[in-house]
């Protein structure tokens, strides 16, 4: 996988592999066939608490949904033990918490926008995601803003902010179909 070092500055594109493909791939829209910066895999599970497994370039990590209400994501490190850091929703945003202490901030951009971004302490934008809906697949175009976070925070935000965006977009699916 290539380093997402290389993408500051650049718009790069998450999509599925296939129809009904559980992996997504992030990749450079321009760069044609080339290898992607970094996968999501879903794994087998009840599709709320389907635990993810993503893969960058720049590290590995475990996604584990936890909670209704309110609603926690884990973030494991490849070992599928140690603990990383903790997203702790609320009603418009999120606390990204690292085990070492730094936080990041996940937010709506408005309240009926399709774009959500993870911000640093400071509220800079670190990573956008615009989701677009598309047939047969939507798609999130993902931005990096900011060169301030180091290459593996910003590859485990891009990760985990498409992993947030497809939770919301299930969420909203299965309250539409009760």
């Amino acid at each position: 996988m290539r380093s997402l070092q290389e993408a500051v500055g650049r718009e790069l594109i998450w999509k599925p592999r296939g129809l009904l493909s559980r992996t997504c791939d992030l990749v450079d829209p321009e760069a044609g066939a080339a290898e992607p910066y970094a996968t999501l895999v879903w794994r087998a599970g009840f599709v709320m608490q389907a635990p993810a497994e993503a893969q960058s370039g720049d590290g590995n990590w475990y996604f584990l949904h936890r909670g209704f209400f309110h609603q926690n994501v884990r973030v494991l490190a490849a070992d599928g033990k140690t603990p990383v850091a903790t997203l702790k929703r609320y009603w418009r945003r999120g606390v990204l918490r690292f085990e070492d202490g730094r936080e990041f901030v996940w937010r709506r951009q408005a309240f009926w926008s399709p774009s959500w971004r993870f911000e640093d302490t400071n509220g800079t934008a670190v990573v956008r995601f615009q989701w677009r809906f598309a047939l047969p697949r939507s798609r999130t175009r993902v931005e990096f803003e900011s060169a301030a976070a180091p290459p593996t925070d910003r590859a485990l935000l891009a990760c985990l902010g498409w992993y947030m965006v497809l939770m919301s977009r299930r969420r909203h699916a299965a309250y539409g179909a009760s």
